[in-house]
């Protein structure tokens, strides 16, 4: 992958509240977008944080 085809990612780490507000949203069975709003991320760096910790995460209902 260069440098112009990878993805951007966020310039601050996740902290350890977010982490654990992910984990405890992710059970409550809330869409992404939804879970990138309560804890002011992009719902690219939810799904991908998600995935990092083995989490499952809702899909959008269109």
């Amino acid at each position: 992958m260069t440098a112009s085809t990878r993805l951007r990612t966020s310039t601050h780490p996740w902290t350890a509240a977010q982490e654990a507000e992910l984990r405890q949203l992710s059970r409550s069975n809330l869409a992404t977008v939804e879970i990138a709003a309560r804890i002011s991320r992009t719902p690219e760096e939810v799904f991908a944080r998600a995935h990092e910790l083995g989490l499952t995460l809702k899909r959008a209902q269109n």
